[in-house]
């Protein structure tokens, strides 16, 4: 069946979207189809908000209709009837673009595939291949989840130029879409990929503009995520204090989460600023509560970081016998880290990503399976 025959419904209300943003009334697409929830799951046509939402996540309305109105104050009758009929044909499955959105769904898949083994080569070679057919279609949405993951795959490669790049690519297309939690996601990306080059100035905008995208949509983990790397900005800047107290805020973010491990990190960091601004005391007893943390949630990353800085601190204080104690447990904690994989890339992607505070490599690529399993479930059911 056609896609023509199944969204009668759906046509008219693409066609009510385009009135309102050729007569300048300024509504998002998640305003748009919350506005007509009922509608949607109404009717002959059964198009629910979810399958809808989907369709608008691609980019089928927002680049197809959505910058068209932007570029034009008025639309005719006539331009909107034909962006509408373009709408419904890119889902119609004889036309050559739903040939092209099948065969980039293939690409996306083998690329997953690459990703998961490590190929990056391959992977990359497939992303762009994908790409490509996106370009043509215009699915900002696609384009910039592509973009983040070739960002993710040049930290794995060291070249973080290039991920700064894809990044600020990526960031692009979200924003074009409304893409508001995905935008967040990789402005948290360019930013710390901003502080670990030492582009505090970059780092710091990524990280406010990432923030404020959180607190509207309610994003916890980026909130605390941002407010944390706020606070590393300032202890880099020597800004001990301002840094102590973005770091309090974590914690105590963390602390309504019940989320030991970030509480642990944020214990770490305020023992750090208190370290660098000369509060010895209070930082051994911070740095003995994210130890603490590290070790009941066997954290080895992190347990051998605190470990080895509170083991340097009280070597700083001649007391030498903790601090062989402390060095020998980061030692140990550092053997259980490499233990974790044997295999060179995936070390280095894990240290990559690990370094940077990003999803490790399974977390990725779980999402990344997750997107294209839920556009090819979309493609099958039409």
């Amino acid at each position: 069946m056609k896609q023509k025959e199944k969204y009668v419904k759906l046509g008219k209300l693409v066609d009510e979207y385009l009135v309102k943003l050729s007569s300048g009334e300024k509504i998002s697409i998640n305003d748009w189809a919350e506005l007509h929830k009922k509608d949607l799951s109404a009717g002959q046509a059964g198009v629910s908000k979810s399958e809808l939402m989907e369709q608008l996540r691609m980019g089928v309305l927002l680049t197809r209709v959505g910058e068209t109105a932007r570029s034009q104050p008025t639309l005719s009758d006539q331009q909107r009837q034909s962006i509408k009929k373009n709408v419904l044909d890119y889902y119609d499955n004889e036309s050559p673009k739903w040939k092209e959105t099948q065969s980039a769904n293939q690409y996306l898949s083998d690329a997953a595939d690459a990703f998961g083994r490590q190929d990056y080569k391959t992977a990359k070679e497939l992303l762009n291949q994908a790409i490509e057919i996106h370009q043509e279609l215009k699915n900002d949405v696609w384009l910039g989840f592509e973009h983040s993951i070739l960002g993710i795959i040049a930290i794995a490669e060291d070249n973080f130029d290039a991920a700064i790049g894809y990044f600020q690519k990526a960031e692009g297309f979200y924003r074009e879409t409304d893409q508001r939690k995905a935008r967040a996601g990789v402005l948290g990306h360019l930013g710390m990929v901003g502080l670990s080059l030492n582009k505090l100035d970059l780092a710091e905008e990524s990280f406010k503009e990432a923030l404020k995208l959180a607190n509207e949509i309610a994003l916890t983990e980026v909130t605390m995520s941002a407010v944390n790397n706020l606070g590393l900005i300032e202890l880099a800047r020597g800004r001990y204090l301002a840094a102590f107290e973005l770091f309090q805020k974590t914690l105590a973010i963390a602390q309504e989460q019940n989320d030991k491990e970030t509480q642990a990190i944020a214990y770490a960091n305020m023992a750090e600023a208190s370290e660098n601004g000369r509060a010895h005391k209070t930082a051994i007893e911070l740095y003995h509560k994210s130890l603490a943390l590290s070790r009941e949630g066997k954290y080895s990353q992190l347990a051998a970081g605190t470990a080895a800085r509170l083991g340097a601190l009280y070597a700083s204080h001649n007391k030498w016998e903790e601090a062989s104690q402390l060095f020998n447990e980061a030692s140990s904690a550092v053997d259980r880290v490499r233990g974790a994989s044997t295999e060179p890339a995936a070390v280095k992607f894990r240290r990559a990503l690990g370094s940077l505070g990003m999803p490790s490599t399974e977390e990725v690529l779980t999402d990344f399976r997750r997107r294209i399993k839920e556009e090819q479930t979309l493609t099958a059911q039409i």
